[in-house]
């Protein structure tokens, strides 16, 4: 809608209304601002609850993934920030003052437009890290790993180059004039076909990460079923940004085609904050679900929280079911006595330690090979044998890949063919 020169733009609608509709300027019926503040804070808040565990076990070595972690929350939480300041604008834009189209608007638009590609990568190639931390035993997978690497860089980096190009005044111009010269408005909107082919790229490689382990952990010698639903229950959260970014990817298409920008923004920011919160749980969830399932409950506060409940249970238990004028005491012998129990444990936890340390595993020829050289080292030149005569029956030699703090250990194991005495590879959990 054309408005004459010298009429005041804040008592214009930004966009012609369709019919039957009325500009509501100050309480629009819809507005997608509250659901935008909900979903957003709840997804905050359980990243940074997140985040926080995985700092939390790994502060004293944060290694490279932990930072993006953090650097991805931080630039989550301030891309979130700037977010909420345009909550006036999530709405129809017809219920949008002309006025509030302004070298402000503009300069936050670009606010947003930057910080996008740093929190997105941030948290997503956290995520790439983590899986090399603990897959990457293969060298095919280590290459897989750094091709997602390199492929979302690629996706997200582009932005720190094509928006000062594109969204920044030129030489002469004014925030100002981004919004009332033709020219410059024409120039800025180029960013929309960016944004779809960007979000286009990160709905494949939001697939390819969720799908990358998958592989490994079917193939992962696991000692139980249950263990295996877990590690894909923690992997498998992925599916979420998998989601997200595919309505995202709808909504930056529709916003090619629609005259509603701040309606079809509304519809996107959600999706997007999700989306790269997502992916921040994601990159922490094996550090968060080893300290709610292992470093709480064996902590000793959290052990005799449990203890006294327990007793409390059981005493209450026998009490009803054996009222104390039934009960007899019983007297203790030698033989049940705590001492003795222990003493026993130990010795035979000293006899499996002692056997344990030999480690040997005997090929088909009745030579024996060393646990401690049949490995392929981190960064080493390959497999190490070495040789030594023993009569040991054939046994399985492991050795742990890494840890990381997320208590999933992938074992780098060989297993000797009986018969050709080859010396094949395996993993397990």
């Amino acid at each position: 809608m054309s408005i004459p020169p010298g009429i005041d733009l804040c008592q214009y609608p930004a966009l012609q209304p369709p019919a039957g509709h009325t500009p509501e300027f100050d309480n629009p019926s819809v507005t997608l601002a509250p659901t935008l503040v909900g979903v957003s804070s709840i997804m905050a808040a359980w990243a940074t609850i997140f985040v926080a565990a995985r700092v939390w076990l790994g502060f004293r070595r944060m290694d490279v993934a932990d930072y993006l972690a953090v650097v991805g929350l931080t630039t989550s939480l301030a891309l979130m920030s700037v977010i909420f300041t345009t909550l006036k604008y999530m709405r129809h834009q017809w219920d949008v003052r002309a006025c509030w189209f302004d070298g402000q608007y503009m300069k936050l638009n670009f606010i947003i437009q930057m910080f996008i590609p740093v929190a997105f990568f941030s948290s997503k190639a956290a995520i790439l890290l983590l899986l090399r931390q603990i897959f990457g035993v293969t060298r095919p997978m280590r290459i897989a790993i750094w091709a997602g690497l390199i492929f979302c860089f690629l996706i997200y980096f582009q932005n720190l180059i094509l928006v000062p190009v594109f969204s920044v005044p030129r030489a002469g111009e004014t925030w100002d004039d981004l919004v009332a010269l033709p020219v410059a408005l024409n120039r800025v909107r180029k960013m929309t076909s960016v944004g779809v082919e960007q979000g286009a790229l990160a709905v494949l490689l939001d697939l390819y990460i969720f799908l990358l382990p998958l592989p490994q952990l079917a193939n992962l010698k696991l000692r139980t079923g249950a263990k295996r639903l877990k590690l894909f229950g923690v992997f498998g959260t992925a599916v979420i940004g998998v989601v997200a970014s595919m309505i995202g990817l709808v909504f930056r298409i529709r916003s090619l085609s629609v005259k509603d920008i701040t309606w079809a923004n509304a519809q996107l920011y959600p999706c997007v904050l999700v989306e790269v919160y997502v992916a921040i749980i994601v990159s922490c969830m094996p550090s968060f679900a080893h300290l709610m399932f292992v470093i709480i409950p064996e902590s000793p506060l959290f052990q005799s929280l449990s203890s006294r409940f327990g007793r409390r249970e059981s005493s209450a238990s026998r009490e009803r079911q054996f009222p104390s004028h039934h009960m007899k005491p019983r007297k203790s012998s030698s033989s049940s006595s705590p001492s003795g129990y222990n003493s026993a444990f130990a010795r035979a936890a000293k006899n499996t330690l002692e056997t344990s340390t030999e480690n040997l595993a005997r090929s088909a020829d009745g030579h024996m090979y060393k646990s401690s050289e049949l490995h392929e080292g981190i960064g080493g030149s390959g497999p190490r044998h070495e040789l030594v005569n023993s009569p040991a029956p054939v046994i399985m030699p492991e050795r742990p890949h890494q840890s990381d703090r997320t208590g999933i250990v992938v074992t780098k194991s060989y297993r000797i063919e009986k018969g050709t005495g080859q010396v094949l590879p395996q993993e397990e959990v």
